[in-house]
């Protein structure tokens, strides 16, 4: 899902993403953790100037009550602090939508 994020920002031309395999190999050595940015935050600080960012965009999936959620939150690699976060819920494609082609048998759970 991240690779999926920083590829759509950087197609937007907006933003400036860093490479995200880097990304990948900085969390998935045992010397940084995606949950140290949301709840440290000078982690956040050390972490964003390992890579030359200004900011963190950290998307996580939640399952509560059995809803699957997105929530994405924007915390500043300069101060450390959250700037804004927003959760949405995640629905299920309707069969149709996950049909791609008419000759295809309906998904099935």
């Amino acid at each position: 899902m991240p690779f999926l994020l920083s590829t759509a920002l950087d197609r937007t031309k907006r933003f400036q993403v860093a490479d995200p395999l880097t990304v990948l190999d900085l969390f998935g050595s045992s010397t940084a953790r995606v949950e140290e940015l949301l709840a440290q935050p000078q982690k956040a600080i050390e972490q964003g100037k390992a890579l030359d960012v200004a900011w963190w965009l950290v998307p996580m999936l939640l399952r509560r009550g059995g809803v699957t959620y997105l929530d994405a939150t924007w915390i500043s690699a300069i101060t450390g602090t959250a700037l804004f976060s927003r959760r949405q819920v995640l629905t299920r494609p309707e069969p149709a939508e996950e049909q791609r082609f008419p000759w295809e048998p309906a998904v099935e759970d």
